[in-house]
């Protein structure tokens, strides 16, 4: 397998257009790639080869910009909550972005461009377990229980 001629991260102080000489790593890398996968006949590679360099060329300027709304919407009562990272569906995303993609929820949110509000639990879920903490009590002192009493300084000691 070789190597390919393109760096994966571009060098700092890098501009946003694409280099002469990028260009043409990457139109090489892309049709070395096409090339592997297909079929394609020795007179009409001098052709592909032209055709990709002069689209990664009208292509290199240009930027994505993402589309208003992109942003998923998190219908209440919603049972699954969709991760932008991979696109598979989690009630819970805390524990598949820290184990899948080495992110927390605050990364996650700053890397997808959301609300610091972006539920990382789906909102369905939440209620499901708010409810049941309830009903177990949890966070309640029980009633006709006194507190316990603090031990005074050098009380207690032995």
């Amino acid at each position: 397998m070789q190597r390919d001629l393109l760096p994966e991260e571009p060098p700092e102080g890098a501009t946003d257009d694409i280099s002469p000489e990028s260009a043409v790593a990457l139109t090489v890398n892309l049709v070395r790639a096409y090339v592997a996968n297909h079929i394609v006949p020795p007179t009409q590679l001098a052709s592909l080869l032209e055709q990709t360099h002069r689209t990664v060329l009208s292509l290199s300027n240009l930027r994505p910009e993402p589309p208003e709304g992109s942003v998923p919407f998190v219908a209440p009562g919603a049972e699954r909550l969709v991760c932008l990272e991979c696109g598979k569906a989690f009630r819970a995303l805390k524990r598949h972005l820290s184990a899948q993609h080495q992110l927390t929820p605050e990364e996650y949110r700053m890397r997808w461009n959301l609300p610091p509000d972006h539920p990382v639990t789906s909102p369905a879920y939440a209620a499901q377990r708010s409810n049941m903490a309830k009903a177990t009590g949890l966070g309640k002192r029980q009633r006709g229980r006194p507190r316990k009493a603090r031990l005074q300084d050098g009380e207690g000691q032995a």
